[in-house]
């Protein structure tokens, strides 16, 4: 995997471990995807977690972005934009049976404690 594209998984507890080592092989593959894609930029981006249906059809890829507002908006639209290439570049990464239908969303976690570690600061 690059070295620009950094996972951290949040798997469910309990969850099956078969479908535990699918959303394992399923992040590598989408941070190694994304870090390819945007090239020097993949650093601004991190995949913080990933959701996979059961079934294995769906996969719900939750990215962090830092940076700027306006880099991180620029960074969204590109990996919105890219979501099909994105995808196909996953397929090539994967043994399972199915490719799933990738779904971005991003995980703001990060602006949002940098937010209140700035009001901390205030006080």
């Amino acid at each position: 995997m690059n070295a620009s594209a950094m996972v951290v998984l949040d798997l469910v507890q309990g969850a099956e471990p078969a479908l535990g080592a699918a959303a394992l092989e399923f992040a590598s593959a989408a941070a190694a995807a994304i870090a390819e894609l945007l090239g020097g930029d993949g650093a601004y981006v991190t995949v913080t977690r990933v959701d996979v249906a059961p079934d294995l059809r769906r996969a719900t890829v939750w990215v962090g972005l830092l940076g700027t507002d306006d880099q991180m908006k620029v960074l969204w639209e590109r990996l919105v934009g890219a979501r099909g290439e994105l995808q196909a570049a996953v397929a090539t990464h994967l043994t399972t049976k199915y490719v799933p239908t990738l779904e971005l969303r991003r995980d703001t976690g990060g602006e949002y404690a940098a937010e209140i570690d700035e009001l901390l600061k205030q006080t």
